[in-house]
C-alpha cells in the first residue's frame, strides 16, 4: 500500500473514530454558546433571533408563560436533532465492534 491509500484506509477511520466523541461535544458546546447569541427562528418577512422574538412576543401580550417555554422547546428540539443526528454518524462509524449488552436495572425491591 502507498502512503496516501494506508492514510485512507487505516489511519483516517481510527482518527474519525477516536475524535468523533470530542468533536460532538465541542460542537454542541458550540450551538448551545452562540445559541443563547443567536439562534435564528424565521419570523414572516424577517431573520431574528430567538428570544428576541420571545421577548416582543411577551411584551405584546404579557403571557411568559406561553412565548418563552415555547422557545426553550424550539431550541430543545432543535439541540435534540443535532445529538439523534451525531449519534447516528457515531453508531456507523463504530457498526464492526460488537455491541455489549445492555445493563438491566433492577433494584431489589422490585425483586
Amino acid at each position: 500500500m502507498s502512503r496516501s491509500q494506508q492514510f485512507r484506509r487505516v489511519v483516517w477511520p481510527n482518527l474519525i473514530r477516536l475524535a468523533w466523541p470530542a468533536y460532538t461535544n465541542e460542537v454542541v458546546f458550540l450551538f448551545h454558546a452562540t445559541a443563547i447569541v443567536y439562534f435564528a427562528l424565521p419570523v414572516i418577512g424577517t431573520q431574528r433571533d430567538l428570544m428576541s422574538t420571545a421577548k416582543n412576543l411577551f411584551e405584546r401580550d404579557f403571557n411568559a408563560f406561553l412565548h418563552f417555554p415555547v422557545a426553550a422547546l424550539y431550541f430543545l428540539a432543535v439541540s435534540l436533532v443535532v445529538f439523534f443526528i451525531f449519534g447516528l454518524i457515531y453508531s456507523r462509524l463504530m457498526r464492526h465492534l460488537p455491541t455489549q449488552p445492555r445493563m438491566r436495572f433492577a433494584p431489589k425491591w422490585f425483586r
